[in-house]
Order: C-alpha cells, then structure tokens, then sequence
C-alpha cells in the first residue's frame, strides 16, 4: 500500500477500525517501540480479568497508533460491565456485605480500590415493610383485652362483694331492705331514672340508721358515679326556711348541679317538712320527666311505732293530714313519687 493511501485511510474521520484484520493489513501495522510498551502494559494489568483482551496482546508486533486507543476503549467498557455485573451480582446472592472489589481506572490502565458501602440483610421481615395497620391494631386490641376485661370483672366482683359485706355488718335489718335498695340502684343504672327511698326509724335506731346510711350511699354513689362523690344532705331547717317556702324552685336551682355531679341526695326528718317546700320533689324524684336521671333520694322519717306490712299506707296517710297545704291533686302526683319504695330499719 502507497504512503498517500494509507494517509488517505487515517483522515476519514467517520471510519472506525475492524477490530480483526485480515493478514495483508496486519502487515503494514507500524510496531514502534512506544506501541509495544503501552500494549504490553494494558496486557499485563487487565487480561487476567477479561480473557477477550488476551489476544490482542499476541498482536502487539502489529498494533499501531490508531488501532491502540480503540483496543483500550474496548477493553475498559468489558472491565466495566464486568465489575458492575459482579456487584450486583454478590448483592443479590448473599445479601451481605462485599467483599473488596477491583475496578479498573478509566483514565489510566491501573487498578484502584473502593469499598462499597455494606448492606444489611433482614431476617425477620425480607421485603422491609411495615406491619399492616390492622394487624397493630388487632395486636393492641388483644392487648387491652388482656388487662380490662379483669378488671371489669375485679370490679363487678368487688361492687358485689361489698354490698354482701354491709348486709353482714348489718345482721338484724329484713331481707326487703336490702332487694329493694339494690333493686333501686340497678334500675338507676339500666333505666336511667331516679329511685326514691322513705326510710322508717325509731329513735333507739338512730345510730343504726347512721351508719347504714353512710354505708348504702357510698354503695350508690361508687355504682352511679364515682367513689370520690360524696351524698348531698338537705335537713328539714333549711326546706323550711322562709326562701323555700316562698318559692321552692330555689331549692331546684341550688341543687340541680350538685345532683347531677353527686347523684344521691338524702333528705333527713321528712316528718317536718311542711308540703309547700316539700313539692321540689315533684320535679326531683319524677320517673318520667326528671330533672336529673341517674338520681338517688333517700328520706329518712321517725316514729313512734314502726307500721310493719302496711308502711307504705302509714306514709300516705300521714302525710296526706300534715300537708294540708298544698291542693290535693299536688299532694297525689307529690306522694306517688316519694312512696315509691318504703323499708323500715331496725335497732
């Protein structure tokens, strides 16, 4: 081939070289020294990680100046997709950290090292997602199962446990005493309306009442609302007290807010009352229309004699001669609604 031809060859600058040539153009190759070290160099150091290059380093008596850079490009691209395949490769594989990879340099046939960053493997949960909402859910539920439903059911036991107890600090008080008053508060409880109490007692059983009282209010008021709450106590001074007989709907003013809060209301001496303040109650101890709901009222009333089976009728006809103040329809819705339950309360 003639000097101006292989110039002609070299300037076309579109044409990239065939990587394989043939013999009759092996043979024009220029083998400079200069050719022969670069070639020898990038044999050394990159053949033994990509076997294609191994052949070109039997050719380097006919590599030349423009077949070097290309034969380098190519072998730099093959490293390349090598490291990167066996990266990803160990990656996916083993799921641990690498181990020290050799990269090839892009400017210059060396080798560097690099330490990619470690990888953590998860053991429990592989595809590194949150548990589902429902199933937190589901597990907290369970959870508060665990520890409420024992303690409703500690609770209810204890609520029982301890009205069995008043009746055994109580031995000598009848059986309707006890039915009618936790009948009282039940229906208080799961029917949302007040229950009314007339208490009867003789004077040698004043202390007793005292102290049963204390013990059945704390009882009510621990079941329709909290332990904490302590009982409203009216005497039968202030319902008779000159702003109460003029207008008794001060008394449900004063006191509308404090039921609601405490729930039991005891009227002591309801023997004294005169009816004109005694009609408060009206509005207080209706079933239908009252003016708080979960209520409790107990009345305390003494005797001379304790009325027996016929206590109820005891209370009305009493009554029904003291309030001779009020009109009589007043007196029959008013009497109704006091009467409800009558127990009597021994020594």
């Amino acid at each position: 081939m003639s000097q101006e031809g292989l110039s002609s060859t070299r300037q076309r600058p579109k044409a990239r070289p065939s990587i394989h040539r043939s013999n009759s153009d092996t043979m024009n190759v220029s083998t400079s020294p200069r050719n022969v070290r670069k070639i020898n160099k990038l044999k050394n150091d990159s053949t033994e990680f990509i076997p294609e290059c191994s052949r070109y380093s039997n050719e380097t008596s006919r590599a030349d100046s423009s077949l070097d850079q290309t034969v380098e490009d190519n072998c730099q691209r093959k490293q390349d997709e090598s490291s990167e395949s066996e990266v990803d490769t160990g990656s996916e594989d083993t799921g641990e950290e690498f181990e020290e990879s050799h990269v090839y340099n892009r400017k210059t046939p060396e080798l560097i090292n690099r330490q990619p960053p470690k990888l953590k493997a998860s053991v429990n949960n592989p595809n590194n997602q949150w548990p589902s909402p429902i199933y937190i859910a589901l597990i907290l539920i369970s959870s508060l199962s665990l520890v409420v439903l024992p303690l409703m059911i500690s609770t209810s036991e204890t609520e029982a446990s301890s009205f069995h107890l008043i009746q055994e600090n109580f031995p000598t008080q009848k059986d309707d005493l006890w039915l009618s008053f936790e009948t009282g508060v039940d229906d208080v409880i799961t029917r949302n309306r007040p229950s009314t109490f007339v208490f009867l007692y003789q004077e040698e059983a004043e202390d007793t009442l005292m102290k049963l009282l204390q013990d059945l209010t704390k009882y009510a008021v621990c079941n329709i609302r909290d332990c904490s709450k302590k009982p409203i106590i009216l005497s039968d001074t202030e319902l008779n007290s000159p702003q109460v007989i003029r207008n008794y709907g001060s008394l449900i003013e004063k006191y509308r807010d404090k039921l609601s809060e405490n729930g039991v209301m005891i009227i002591r001496n309801l023997e004294n009352v005169r009816g004109v303040s005694a009609q408060a109650f009206h509005t207080f101890c209706d079933e239908f229309t009252p003016l708080v709901e979960k209520s409790v009222f107990i009345f305390t009333m003494k005797v001379k004699e304790l009325p027996g089976p016929n206590s109820m009728k005891f209370v009305e006809e009493y009554f029904r001669k003291k309030w001779t103040d009020i009109k009589i329809d007043t007196f029959n819705a008013l009497i109704t609604r006091i009467t409800s339950m009558v127990v009597e309360v021994m020594p």
